[in-house]
This record gives C-alpha cells, structure tokens and sequence, in this order.
C-alpha cells in the first residue's frame, strides 16, 4: 500500500512537473512575443520622434529664409484692402492667399 501511494505521489509530481514547464514555456514565447512587439513599438516611436525633429529643423530654416517677396515696396496691407477688388481680400481668404494676392496687385498696378 505505501509503494502504490509512493507511486500515485510520483506520478502526480511528474503530472505538476509537466505542467509547470509547459507554463514557463508558455509564458517565455508570450514574454518574448511582447518584447518584440514593445521594441517594435519603441523604435517606430524614435523614428516619428527623429524625423519631427528634422521636419522642426526644416520649419525653422524656411522661418529664417530670406524670400524675395519681402524685399518688394508694397502698399500696406490697409492701402491694399482700399484699392484692391473685394474678392482678393475678403473673408475667408488665409494669410498665404492673402500675401499671393497682394503680389498679383501689386504686378497688376506696375504693369499699368
């Protein structure tokens, strides 16, 4: 009798052993599953941050750039809403618009 409860203990330890590797075995491939997509994850995100900081570099060399257009004698914003046709500077009109269209007025005036 005491063999066979040795043997039944046995047995179940085997069983618990088995089962215990199969779960640390598990768990390692879920492990390394995250890690990989975590390291993923992270290096798309230095890769957004490294191409904002070279995007923010670009934005800054244009906000220094010196541009032709500035160098220009214009009539000022206010002489050019006076003489300028409603629809080149009304409502709705964004300020990149906004200068074009004061370039075009001011070409149109000197070509006259």
């Amino acid at each position: 009798h005491a063999r066979s409860s040795g043997l039944s203990v046995i047995a179940k330890l085997k069983r618990l052993n088995r089962t215990s590797y199969f779960f640390g075995r598990d768990s390692k491939v879920a492990a390394s599953s995250s890690r990989a997509r975590l390291e993923k994850q992270h290096l798309d995100l230095q890769n957004l941050l490294y191409e904002r900081t070279n995007l923010q570099e670009e934005i800054r060399k244009c906000h220094k750039r010196e541009y032709s257009y500035t160098s220009v004698d214009m009539y000022t914003l206010e002489e050019f809403k006076q003489r300028a046709p409603a629809e080149m500077h009304g409502d709705g009109i964004d300020a990149h618009t906004l200068m074009l269209n004061r370039l075009k007025f001011e070409l149109q005036e000197r070509k006259r």
